[in-house]
């Protein structure tokens, strides 16, 4: 996936209309950017909360790339995946991107003229440059690390690696033809070329998210090489068309394919075989920047290098300790999951996770999502908040814990598709990831401590039946996610000093990105296509479509595909677990993703796949049907189920896996938002539940009229308690 951010020269498309930022200022306290249109006509200042309102709830916002107004979809849609690459172009890819890191590490300046030592060859001694030693001694330890087995480079290999396409880091063997035929002054020219552009291109400055060196510009200059060698060694292309008058010379070279002149162009796939002997560090560090590079090449022990916002995001879930409840019903549904990313740098919450799924991959990638998003839905739903939530991009660093779901496939699944390096906390050492474990004590001690439902800890001493979190719980899910944004944007990121510091979270975060800007994906809508779950097991594809968990699935494209590579054939499917109305279908001779549409669209539309599950095994227990009739039917009587048994008593894990399977969590509400602000209808909840849980109060439509009301009649009342040791102090 391509990304971009908000910087000046950057070109944003706003409803079909092309704009270029042109430059950032601070009006009455306020981020705006000044907006060019494609006439060069300067048409005003934004608010960049207007336009990452725009991007995130609208969706009318995209980030184009420089020097491609029409962004052709065609081409996008055949630019690879690193994840879809197979195991051996993969190890080609780590291998010279770690050659290119640990050499830039090690060298300095004038390194490729100060001699390390001599060596005979041909009988006379070979002066050995430091950087020649260095290349050889990296390869050959970083060959043993990823192919078992020394590997061999050059400083022509070091600078021919350089130049490689960074959407092409594996290279393409398919088409190598055969190196001997090539002249080694024309092979020298073609290094020479490619080392001296790879050189410059350090230098340069980076254009968007195109290549700063391009096999067209390398080609042009080996061309205009090539004229030179031909003027300087006349002579000998004379003797050599001479020799090739024989008959049998003639015949023997037509055969072959040869011909006479030894400075002939070479082939595209010759240029590429060169090309992808160049190291990739100083791709990654061309592309991506410097920080994400030496964090993704650092060595085994070495902290990551936090030098801004985003450098390094610690992950890590609990479970709250707060009983919430069922805001129309007022019954209390347990103690929900909290998963957050913390940055490193600034000590800022850039991204969380409220619900009752347990600990899972679907949790890290919630959450994920929630972090790579430019929070616009909070100033739609919460205009009662006047902070903005600043904080949002795509980390460049990511720090799981050493848990079962951050090793499955979906983790490596999404770090690949966003280019990103990961690792994982040794096995019980909390104390590596001391940040995130701090602010969950600092979320309890000023935020959650002082509400009704609070569980207290043991060390306090407090009797049960003078305080029982269940019985006097009365906040509900809504509100505690609308109390959280109150103290996360006007509390903790604004007030709250950074430990050792002077300056607030939100100045920390604004100091950071004024040097490196976050990123984010070119189009909103790729985020639920991103952390999306791969499924591995082959699906059949045929006159039917795709079938997945009883659903079927066609399209103008799987048609298409069908029609090339055969009526029936297996096939990978990626899901969005919290949307099943759309799949997409893995095109393995194109490299691409090919969407597919559900057939049965109004029952698929907003459909999560846990709720999906329970409603096919409820249709089995209840007519033994596995079909679209069964699952409506037992969605009925799942709702009406729900609907009766929340006035009777049962467990706290029963309850848990109700508000599961209601689906109370943040990231089906946010996946859900419309324009408009009103969510689609979960099963088995209230018609049309907003974010802002006072909304509904002060609403006074027909449609929200018995919601209203069976709120008033079930309205719990706040606790009171027989001492003033149950709730908001201490037990000294």
């Amino acid at each position: 996936m391509r990304t971009s951010s908000f910087a000046p020269g950057v070109p944003i498309n706003i409803e079909g209309q092309r704009f270029t930022l042109v430059d950032e200022c601070s009006i009455e306290g306020q981020t705006n950017w000044g907006l060019r249109n494609e006439s060069g006509v300067f048409v005003g200042y934004r608010t960049q909360s207007d336009l990452a309102h725009l991007y995130d709830v609208v969706g009318s916002l995209e980030f184009l790339q420089v020097g491609d107004p029409q962004r052709d979809t065609k081409k996008r849609k055949k630019a690879k995946l690193v994840s879809d690459l197979p195991e051996g172009q993969r190890k080609r890819r780590l291998f010279r991107r770690r050659l290119i890191e640990e050499i830039a590490r090690c060298v300095t300046s004038g390194c490729t003229s100060r001699v390390h030592c001599y060596e005979e060859r041909d009988g006379r001694m070979r002066p050995i440059t430091v950087l020649e030693q260095v290349c050889r001694e990296t390869a050959r330890k970083i060959g043993v690390e990823v192919y078992g087995k020394a590997k061999s480079c050059s400083v022509a290999t070091y600078y021919r690696y350089l130049a490689l396409d960074p959407e092409n880091l594996e290279g393409d063997s398919r088409n190598s033809g055969n190196p001997c035929q090539l002249d080694p002054r024309v092979k020298r020219l073609v290094k020479d070329v490619m080392g001296n552009l790879l050189e410059a291109a350090k230098y340069r400055k980076k254009r968007g998210n195109k290549p700063v060196v391009t096999m067209r510009e390398i080609m042009g200059c080996v061309l205009d090489g090539l004229k030179d060698l031909r003027k300087r060694h006349a002579e000998e292309i004379t003797t050599a068309a001479d020799q090739a008058s024989d008959d049998e010379t003639r015949s023997a070279a037509a055969t072959s394919g040869e011909k006479s002149d030894p400075f002939r162009m070479p082939s595209r796939a010759t240029f590429y075989i060169i090309y992808k002997s160049f190291p990739a560090y100083n791709r990654d560090i061309a592309r991506y920047g410097i920080t994400r590079a030496r964090a993704m090449y650092r060595r085994p022990g070495e902290p990551v290098p936090v030098e801004a916002p985003l450098s390094c995001l610690q992950f890590d879930e609990t479970k709250l300790p707060l009983f919430v409840v069922d805001e129309v019903h007022q019954i209390p549904l347990g103690r929900p999951w909290y998963a957050m990313h913390v940055d490193e740098y600034s000590d800022a919450i850039v991204g969380f996770y409220f619900g009752f799924e347990p600990p899972s991959d679907l949790v890290i990638n919630a959450a994920t999502r929630h972090a790579c998003s430019m929070k616009g839905y909070v100033r739609q739903e919460y205009p009662d908040i006047e902070q903005p939530y600043l904080m949002g991009g795509i980390g460049r660093e990511f720090t799981f814990d050493n848990s079962l779901q951050a090793h499955g496939h979906s983790i490596e699944e999404m770090t690949l598709e966003l280019d990103v390096a990961y690792h994982f906390t040794p096995s019980r050492s909390p104390w590596v990831k001391g940040l995130v474990e701090g602010i969950f004590d600092i979320l309890n001690d000023t935020f959650l401590r002082e509400m009704p439902g609070y569980v207290l800890p043991l060390g306090d001493k407090v009797d049960k039946g003078d305080y029982d979190p269940q019985r006097n719980a009365v906040i509900g899910f809504r509100h505690l996610l609308w109390l959280f944004h109150h103290w996360l944007l006007t509390v903790y990121h604004p007030i709250a000093p950074r430990s050792g510091m002077k300056m607030s979270i939100n100045d920390r975060w604004l100091e950071g990105i004024s040097r490196v800007r976050p990123t984010f994906l070119d189009r909103s809508r790729d985020l639920n296509f991103t952390f999306g779950i791969v499924r591995r097991a082959k699906m059949t594809l045929d006159h039917r479509g795709v079938v997945y968990e009883g659903l079927y699935y066609y399209g103008e494209g799987l048609d298409l595909l069908r029609r090339l590579r055969g009526a029936s054939q297996e096939v990978r499917v990626k899901v969005t677990p919290f949307d099943l109305l759309w799949i997409h279908v893995w095109d393995d001779a194109e490299k691409i993703w090919i969407p597919a549409k559900a057939r049965e669209e109004n029952y698929a539309s907003g459909l999560d796949l846990h709720c999906h599950k329970l409603i096919r095994g409820h249709a089995a227990r209840l007519s033994g049907r596995d079909d679209l009739e069964g699952w409506l039917d037992a969605l009925t009587d799942m709702r009406r189920l729900i609907g009766n048994v929340f006035k009777d008593t049962f467990s706290i894990g029963v309850m848990s896996k109700m508000a599961r399977a209601i689906n109370v969590n943040t990231a089906y509400l946010l996946r859900n938002m419309q324009y408009d602000g009103h969510l689609i209808v979960p099963t088995g909840a209230v018609p049309d539940p907003p974010l802002h849980p006072l909304r509904a109060m002060n609403d006074t439509s027909v449609s929200d009229a018995p919601r209203i009301e069976a709120i008033k009649q079930n309205q719990r009342p706040i606790p009171e308690f027989a001492t003033d040791l149950s709730l908001g102090g201490r037990i000294r």
